[in-house]
């Protein structure tokens, strides 16, 4: 498939028109012929991104009603081997791990053996001083005062076995602001959720989400990016230096941020998590409607639809539910279009918002809702 290095939303302009006109010809965007030509033109969006943005490598999945539709790969998963992305490349999913990590909190919840509203002092000794005033709410919805990273705290090289002993990055930094006041987001805090899942359960974070989430739901390529573990179809990672020359991205240590953006996963398995939980029967329907609760942090303008690990809003008349991450080598999209019945993943192994000049995310994460237009006759 030829690339061309043309702006993205120009190659979007053009190709509006020939949706409007497939779904007005067929009646319908969902027949086979309209989705052939949905996939066409999708295949078309994606290879004109990965041209125009310089991207190494791109991985999509779109899953519908539980089954997926399309999957396909772009470019390469190591350069230096020219081995090109396939449908199983494992990418870093950056801060999309936060909604594995709500995910867990949800599970606790149905056990009854967490309380959203219970300072998380009340599961642990560990958690005494500020975590009297905290809540696992507070720390889902990014009101907990708990700092973000900052300087090198992205780049770490340190091995931590647990969450909990993990803690020592952030506990005794002081809190930015009364807990519950505002919106700040801390990827620390999700850690910190993590800890409490392992006070709770007397297990690691990681093995607890492999118990009770991966391996019931059979996604075996989610799994923790162990910088020491041989882990097969994991891609390379990507940066740009300021001239723009093509560079490996730093190696990272990921172990202090397992819950908060430290996990890798294939497109179609992330598309899979997305759909089982907000579209499937996973969590009951009380626990998803409670999890989805953008109340608190509606007054603020800064995130008016996150939830408690889940961002929400509306595009093309559509609600969406998801989450995006970023870290070094990866930008990663998880939208789940529950009124279609869709979950659409975009998973690159560069991060463009560190390119330094030109680059811009806008296309990266308009990818997914064009191409889930494109799937429903609404782009």
């Amino acid at each position: 498939m030829t690339i061309r290095a043309i702006a993205y939303t120009d190659i979007m302009k053009s190709v509006t028109a020939l949706v409007l006109l497939l779904v007005c010809a067929t009646g319908s965007a969902d027949t086979d012929a309209s989705r052939d030509q949905a996939i066409a033109m999708a295949e078309r969006f994606a290879a004109t991104l990965v041209g125009a943005e310089k991207i190494p490598g791109l991985s999509v999945a779109v899953v519908i009603s539980g089954r997926r539709v399309w999957a396909e790969s772009f470019g390469l998963a190591n350069i230096e081997q020219a081995t090109p992305v396939q449908n199983d490349t494992r990418f870093r999913i950056g801060s999309i791990s936060k909604s594995l990590t709500a995910t867990a909190v949800a599970l606790l919840v149905e056990d009854k053996k967490l309380g959203l509203d219970e300072p998380i002092s009340h599961y642990s000794t560990l958690f005494a001083g500020k975590g009297d005033n905290i809540s696992a709410r507070q720390l889902l919805l990014h009101r907990s005062g708990i700092p973000h990273y900052a300087g090198d705290d992205f780049v770490q090289h340190t091995q931590y076995d647990s969450m909990t002993d993990a803690m020592d990055k952030y506990w005794d930094k002081p809190l930015l602001f009364t807990p519950g006041s505002r919106f700040g987001y801390s990827s620390f805090g999700f850690n910190l959720i993590g800890a409490v899942i392992e006070q709770l359960t007397n297990m690691t974070y990681v093995d607890f989400v492999e118990r009770r989430i991966t391996r019931p739901l059979n996604l075996a390529s989610m799994v923790p990016d162990r910088i020491d573990a041989i882990i097969p179809q994991r891609t390379a990672f990507y940066r740009r230096d300021k001239d723009g020359n093509l560079l490996n991205a730093p190696a990272v240590n990921n172990s202090d941020l397992w819950p908060g953006g430290g996990y890798l996963s294939s497109a179609t398995d992330l598309a899979r998590f997305g759909d089982a939980v907000i579209n499937g029967d996973f969590l009951s329907p009380d626990t998803l409607t409670t999890l989805l609760d953008a109340s608190e942090n509606a007054k603020d303008a800064s995130s008016p639809g996150y939830a408690l690990g889940w961002n929400t809003g509306e595009v093309n008349g559509m609600r969406w539910i998801g989450h995006t991450g970023s870290h070094y080598g990866c930008m990663a999209n998880l939208r789940v279009y529950p009124d279609a019945g869709m979950a659409v993943v975009t998973l690159a192994n560069i991060n463009i918002e560190q390119y330094p000049g030109d680059g811009t995310v806008d296309g990266f994460y308009a990818l997914a809702d064009d191409i889930a237009g494109l799937f429903t006759g609404t782009e």
